[in-house]
Protein backbone atom coordinates (compact mmCIF):
# COMPACT_ATOMS: atom_id res chain seq x y z
CA UNK A 1 0.00 0.00 0.00
CA UNK A 2 1.36 3.42 -0.99
CA UNK A 3 0.33 6.12 1.48
CA UNK A 4 0.40 9.83 0.65
CA UNK A 5 -0.32 11.52 3.98
CA UNK A 6 0.10 15.02 2.54
CA UNK A 7 -2.79 14.51 0.11
CA UNK A 8 -4.58 11.92 2.26
CA UNK A 9 -4.55 9.31 -0.48
CA UNK A 10 -3.65 5.65 -0.53
CA UNK A 11 -3.03 3.34 -3.44
CA UNK A 12 -2.40 -0.37 -3.76
CA UNK A 13 0.72 -1.37 -5.68
CA UNK A 14 2.50 -4.61 -6.49
CA UNK A 15 6.17 -5.45 -6.05
CA UNK A 16 7.34 -7.83 -8.77
CA UNK A 17 9.69 -10.68 -7.90
CA UNK A 18 11.96 -10.70 -10.96
CA UNK A 19 14.56 -13.27 -11.96
CA UNK A 20 17.96 -12.77 -10.31
CA UNK A 21 20.92 -12.68 -12.73
CA UNK A 22 24.63 -12.79 -11.87
CA UNK A 23 25.88 -9.89 -13.99
CA UNK A 24 27.56 -7.39 -11.62
CA UNK A 25 30.91 -6.18 -12.95
CA UNK A 26 34.09 -5.54 -10.97
CA UNK A 27 33.91 -2.02 -12.40
CA UNK A 28 30.97 -1.17 -10.13
CA UNK A 29 31.77 1.50 -7.57
CA UNK A 30 30.57 1.50 -3.99
CA UNK A 31 29.57 4.56 -1.99
CA UNK A 32 31.42 3.33 1.12
CA UNK A 33 34.23 0.93 1.96
CA UNK A 34 31.91 -1.62 3.55
CA UNK A 35 30.32 -2.12 0.11
CA UNK A 36 26.86 -1.38 1.43
CA UNK A 37 25.56 0.78 -1.41
CA UNK A 38 26.53 1.51 -4.98
CA UNK A 39 27.55 4.90 -6.31
CA UNK A 40 27.90 3.45 -9.84
CA UNK A 41 26.60 0.12 -11.09
CA UNK A 42 28.30 -1.62 -14.03
CA UNK A 43 27.34 -4.92 -15.64
CA UNK A 44 28.95 -7.73 -17.51
CA UNK A 45 27.44 -8.27 -20.91
CA UNK A 46 25.05 -11.20 -20.48
CA UNK A 47 22.13 -12.39 -22.60
CA UNK A 48 19.22 -10.36 -21.20
CA UNK A 49 17.61 -9.39 -24.49
CA UNK A 50 14.10 -10.55 -23.70
CA UNK A 51 13.96 -9.33 -20.09
CA UNK A 52 12.35 -5.96 -19.40
CA UNK A 53 12.90 -6.32 -15.65
CA UNK A 54 15.42 -8.33 -13.63
CA UNK A 55 17.32 -8.21 -10.37
CA UNK A 56 21.13 -8.11 -10.10
CA UNK A 57 22.38 -10.99 -7.96
CA UNK A 58 24.07 -9.18 -5.06
CA UNK A 59 24.23 -9.82 -1.32
CA UNK A 60 24.50 -6.23 -0.07
CA UNK A 61 21.93 -4.20 -1.99
CA UNK A 62 18.82 -4.90 -4.05
CA UNK A 63 19.22 -3.54 -7.56
CA UNK A 64 16.41 -3.85 -10.10
CA UNK A 65 17.17 -3.20 -13.75
CA UNK A 66 14.50 -2.18 -16.23
CA UNK A 67 14.76 -1.65 -19.97
CA UNK A 68 14.32 1.83 -21.34
CA UNK A 69 10.92 1.04 -22.90
CA UNK A 70 9.56 -0.08 -19.52
CA UNK A 71 11.02 2.99 -17.79
CA UNK A 72 9.38 5.28 -20.33
CA UNK A 73 6.05 3.49 -19.89
CA UNK A 74 6.18 3.90 -16.10
CA UNK A 75 7.11 7.58 -16.39
CA UNK A 76 4.25 8.28 -18.84
CA UNK A 77 1.79 6.79 -16.33
CA UNK A 78 3.06 9.09 -13.55
CA UNK A 79 4.04 6.28 -11.18
CA UNK A 80 5.76 7.41 -8.00
CA UNK A 81 8.05 5.88 -5.37
CA UNK A 82 11.07 4.84 -7.45
CA UNK A 83 14.33 6.38 -8.61
CA UNK A 84 15.95 5.73 -11.97
CA UNK A 85 19.66 6.01 -12.64
CA UNK A 86 21.81 5.21 -15.64
CA UNK A 87 23.99 2.09 -15.66
CA UNK A 88 27.06 0.98 -17.60
CA UNK A 89 27.42 -2.26 -19.58
CA UNK A 90 30.93 -3.55 -20.27
CA UNK A 91 31.86 -3.76 -23.97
Amino acid sequence: MFLDSENQKSQLYYMPMPESIDCLSDKSEYANEMRGAFSKVAFKRVPIRDKSLFEVKNETQRVLIIRLDLAESLLMRDYKGFVLSETVIEP
